[in-house]
C-alpha cells in the first residue's frame, strides 16, 4: 500500500500516516507516535511533518500546510506587534511594539517561554500577560531572591487591578490569603507539597532555565507546580547543552515533551560510551529552535528590536536583608539600614537647626553672630556626610557578596556575555574583583598606574577570557571605552547623576551596536535606594530633553541640606525699602503659612512651607508684631515662591513692594 499522509477529518490540527509500514522509522525519529487503535502514525506538530519533507513525494499538500503553519509562527515569535494594543498597562505606561508582540503571542496560550534577552522586560510582558488575561484564581510567581522586591516593585507599578502580592519567605512560607505569591528557589523547595497540592491560575517561573537538573530537590519542587497557565521566563532558554532545557519544556507541555531519551537522541546526540549513556552533545539544534518558535518561545534579541529601545535601559534591583539565606548576614545589614535611617534622622535635625540658625543670622545687625552660624552650619554638614558616608561603606561592604551572586549567575547564564561594575570604595572593589575572579577580572581604580590603565582596558576588550571590568566611578568614570560590555552594574553610586552617566557611557558610547543594560544593585530601605531612584528618575529626564542641555544637579540626603535662600547682601538691600505695608503684608501670609503647616512639613500635600522653610517659618511667625526690617526681608524673599499657598494676589503684591535690585 502506497503511504500517505493526510490532515485528519476527524480532529482538528491532527495529521496521520497510513499504510506507511515502510517509513514507520522515519516517522518515529521525527517525533510521530503510534495510535494502535487507529493502526495509523499521527502527529499534532507541525514540525514534525516538516522534519520527513523528504517523503513529500507521498504527501505534497500536507507538507505544505504545516510549513506554511511553522513558518507563520516561527515569523510571530521574531517580531513585534503591528495591530492596535488593547488597554492592558495603566494610565502612562506603554508596553513596545516588541512587547506586545509578546503579549499577544502568548496570549491564548497554556503555555509559553518567553526568552527575550536580558533587559527587554519580560516581567513586564509577564505583568501584561495578567492583566489581558484576568485571571479570578491565584498566582505564583518563583523567581531568584535577588530579584523578589523588584517583582512585588513592578506589579505594584504594572497591574491594572487591585490584587495584594505576599513575599513568602523561607521560613514562614506564605498564607491562603493572597492573590499573589512571590517565593525563591530555596523557598519553592521547602514549601513544595503546599504548592503542589494548589491549583494555581498562572505560575510564572522566573530564570527558568536554572531548573535543569532533574535530579535536584528544587527542579523537582518546580516540575510540581501546577497551574492553568504557564509562564516560563529566561534570556537564556538553552545554557550549555540542548539536554538542560528538556525538564522546563517538560513542566509546560509534559504531552509534546514527554519521551526524555527520544529527546536525548535528536538533540543531545545520545550515546553510550564506557560510562554510560552520553548526553552532553548537541545535534539538530536549528529544528529544535523551529519546533520552540512554532509551538510555545518567543524569543527577541536586542539586535533584532533596537530601533525600538532607548540608548540605555536602566533598571533598580532591591535586596531584601530579612530574605537572605544566611540569617545572620541579614540581621546585619537589616541593622546597618535602620542604623543609618536613625543616623540620618538625627544627623538632619542638627542640619536644619544649623541651618535655620544660619537664615536669621541674616537678619541680625551681629556680624561675630552671623559667622559663627555659618561656620556651624558648615561644620553639620561636614560631620553629617562624614557619619553617613562611614555607614554607606559598612553597608557597601556587606551587600558585596549579593553583587557577586548577582552578576556570577548573569555571566553562568550567557556565556559570551561582559560586565562591567562600578563601585566607590577600594574594600568593595577588592571584593567584587575577589568573588568573579573564576571569570577573569580586570580592575581600574585610584590606585592603578597611569601606564596600566590602557592595558588593562585592552585586555577587557580583545580577550575573551576577561569578562568582568570592576572600576572606580571617579577612576574609571571618564576617558575609556568599554564598548566590549553592554551590561553595566552599579554596586555603589555616585550622588551626581552626571558622574553616574559618564561611568554609564563607558559602554554606550561609539562602537555599542546594543542597548546598555544599567542595573544599580541596592538595600531595601537604605538611603542610596532612595537616592537610585532619584539618580535615575533625573538621568531619564535628562535623555528626554533632546532640544537643551540640562545641568546635572547634586543629589543630596535630605532636602534640609538645600542652599541658603537668599544672600545677607540681598536681605540688607530689601530691608532698606521695607515700611509699615510691607510688614503688614509678610505678617499676615506667614500666620496663614502657619496655620496651614501644623504638620511641619512632614507630609507633602500642598499645604504650608516646604521641608526646608518650616522651621524658618515658624520661627518668623512667632515674632510677628515684632519683626526687624531684615526680619521682614527675609520673610519676603522666603514666602514670594509660596503662590500655591497663599494665593498669586499675595504674592504678587509681596514681589511689588520688593525693590527691582532684589
Amino acid at each position: 500500500m502506497t503511504p500517505t499522509i493526510t490532515s485528519d477529518p476527524t480532529q482538528t490540527h491532527r495529521y496521520i500516516a497510513a499504510g506507511a509500514y515502510e517509513i514507520k522509522d522515519s516517522l518515529k525519529a521525527a517525533g510521530w507516535r503510534w495510535d494502535p487503535e487507529q493502526k495509523v502514525w499521527w502527529t499534532d506538530d507541525d514540525t514534525a511533518v516538516q522534519r520527513v519533507s523528504n517523503l513529500a513525494s507521498y504527501f505534497a499538500p500536507a507538507v505544505a500546510e504545516a510549513t506554511q503553519a511553522v513558518a507563520e509562527r516561527i515569523s510571530e515569535s521574531r517580531v513585534a506587534a503591528a495591530d492596535p494594543m488593547p488597554e492592558i498597562v495603566p494610565d502612562g505606561l506603554d508596553l513596545y511594539p516588541f512587547q506586545w508582540g509578546g503579549v499577544r503571542f502568548a496570549a491564548e496560550k497554556d503555555a509559553v517561554l518567553i526568552g527575550d534577552e536580558m533587559g527587554l522586560g519580560k516581567t513586564i510582558q509577564a505583568i501584561s500577560l495578567i492583566n489581558l488575561r484576568k485571571p479570578t484564581g491565584r498566582i505564583l510567581i518563583v523567581c531568584p531572591l535577588s530579584v523578589k522586591l523588584n517583582w512585588r516593585d513592578e506589579l505594584r507599578k504594572w497591574l491594572i487591578s487591585e490584587r495584594s502580592v505576599e513575599l513568602a519567605t523561607y521560613r514562614d512560607g506564605f498564607t491562603d490569603d493572597s492573590d499573589i505569591v512571590i517565593i525563591h528557589p530555596e523557598g519553592l523547595r521547602r514549601w513544595a507539597d503546599k504548592i503542589a497540592a494548589q491549583s494555581w491560575s498562572i505560575a510564572i517561573v522566573d530564570e527558568a532555565h536554572a531548573y535543569k537538573n532533574p535530579k535536584a530537590a528544587r527542579t523537582r519542587a518546580f516540575l510540581g507546580i501546577d497551574a492553568e497557565v504557564k509562564i516560563a521566563l529566561t534570556g537564556t532558554p538553552i545554557l550549555n547543552r540542548p539536554v538542560e532545557i528538556f525538564p522546563l519544556l517538560q513542566w509546560l507541555d509534559g504531552k509534546t515533551w514527554s519521551l526524555y531519551w527520544a529527546f536525548a537522541r535528536r538533540y543531545a546526540g545520545a550515546f553510550k560510551d564506557r560510562f554510560g549513556w552520553n548526553v552532553s552533545g548537541a545535534s539538530h539544534l536549528d529544528e529544535l529552535q523551529d519546533r520552540l518558535r512554532s509551538s510555545l518561545m518567543i524569543r527577541r534579541l536586542k539586535a533584532d528590536v533596537l530601533t525600538e529601545l532607548p540608548p540605555k535601559i536602566r533598571q533598580i534591583i532591591t535586596i531584601d536583608p530579612e530574605d537572605i539565606d544566611d540569617a545572620a548576614t541579614g540581621r546585619h545589614l537589616k541593622q546597618l539600614v535602620v542604623e543609618e535611617s536613625e543616623l540620618e534622622a538625627t544627623l538632619t535635625m542638627r542640619l536644619e537647626r544649623a541651618h535655620l540658625a544660619a537664615e536669621l543670622a541674616k537678619a541680625d545687625d551681629d556680624s561675630v553672630k552671623y559667622d559663627a552660624a555659618v561656620k556651624s552650619l558648615r561644620d553639620t554638614q561636614g560631620a553629617m556626610f562624614a557619619e553617613m558616608a562611614r555607614v554607606r561603606k559598612e553597608i557597601a561592604v556587606a551587600k558585596a557578596p549579593h553583587v557577586v551572586s548577582y552578576v556570577a549567575d548573569a555571566l553562568d547564564a550567557d556565556p559570551d556575555k561582559k560586565v562591567v561594575i562600578f563601585a566607590h570604595h577600594h574594600e568593595v572593589e577588592d571584593l567584587l574583583a575577589e568573588g568573579l575572579e573564576r571569570f577573569g577580572t580586570v580592575t581600574v581604580d585610584g590606585r592603578t598606574a597611569a601606564d596600566q590603565r590602557s592595558e588593562r582596558v585592552a585586555v577587557f576588550q580583545h580577550n575573551d577570557t576577561v569578562r568582568v571590568f570592576v572600576g572606580g566611578i571617579q577612576a574609571a568614570g571618564l576617558g575609556i571605552t568599554l564598548t566590549a560590555a553592554n551590561h553595566v552594574v552599579m554596586a555603589e553610586i555616585d550622588w551626581v547623576p552626571g558622574n553616574v552617566t559618564q561611568a554609564e557611557d563607558r559602554c554606550h558610547r561609539i562602537g555599542q551596536n546594543s542597548a546598555v543594560l544599567v542595573q544599580h544593585i541596592v538595600v531595601e530601605d537604605s538611603i542610596e535606594a532612595r537616592m537610585v531612584k532619584k539618580i535615575v528618575e533625573k538621568q531619564n529626564i535628562i535623555d528626554k530633553s533632546l532640544d537643551k542641555e540640562m545641568a546635572p544637579e547634586e543629589v543630596t540626603i535630605s532636602e534640609g541640606t538645600a542652599k541658603p535662600s537668599a544672600r545677607k547682601d540681598q536681605i540688607a538691600k530689601l530691608a532698606a525699602n521695607v515700611d509699615e505695608d510691607l510688614t503688614e503684608l509678610v505678617s499676615r501670609a506667614l500666620l496663614t503659612m502657619v496655620a496651614r503647616d501644623g504638620d511641619y512639613a512632614r507630609n507633602l500635600n500642598g499645604a504650608g512651607f516646604n521641608r526646608i522653610d518650616t522651621l524658618l517659618g515658624h520661627d518668623l511667625a512667632k515674632k510677628v508684631g515684632h519683626l526687624s526690617p531684615k526680619q521682614v526681608a527675609l520673610a519676603a524673599l522666603m514666602l514670594r515662591k509660596y503662590r500655591g499657598q497663599l494665593g498669586e494676589e499675595i504674592t504678587e503684591k509681596i514681589k511689588e513692594r520688593m525693590s527691582d535690585d532684589t
